[in-house]
């Protein structure tokens, strides 16, 4: 199975949100990744707007704690997989994808907004360890 690997990033300055680790970002913005992406080990964050409309079909993130607003709006994505996620900042995450089954076992807060939203195909959503959301998960 080929796939886009995603190594580039960059370092977080210092108000950027975070003990140093290392975001995506804007840099993902200018690129053009396209069906499934692997993020390197190294990154712990996902900025807002990461993604936003590209033609992604898979994501995994093996040390992403945190996801920023709309990273992965419009996106043709149908499977994700962040087994540390523990934050998702912001609304519009995962809104209009072909996303089906959504399993977070870390995540612990959800911010404001539609996360889930316009995704026709969702049927399931398991997040063991949350703990405060803000906002619906789907829109009516």
């Amino acid at each position: 199975m080929g796939y886009y690997e995603l190594l580039l990033a960059r370092k977080l300055g210092g108000g950027g949100g975070g003990g140093g680790g290392i975001s995506v970002d804007d840099i993902a913005q200018n690129l053009q990744p396209s069906g499934d992406i692997v993020l390197s080990d190294s990154v712990t964050q996902i900025g807002d707007y990461a993604f936003t409309s590209k033609p992604i079909t898979s994501v995994v993130g093996n040390n992403v704690t945190k996801i920023g607003a709309e990273t992965f709006h419009f996106c043709l994505l149908e499977t994700i997989s962040f087994p540390n996620l523990t934050n998702i900042t912001g609304a519009n995450v995962f809104r209009n994808t072909k996303l089906v089954t959504v399993n977070l076992p870390k995540l612990v807060s959800m911010g404001s907004g539609n996360l889930f939203g316009d995704n026709a195909l969702l049927e399931t959503c398991v997040f063991p360890s949350l703990t405060s959301t803000k906002q619906s998960l789907r829109n009516g």
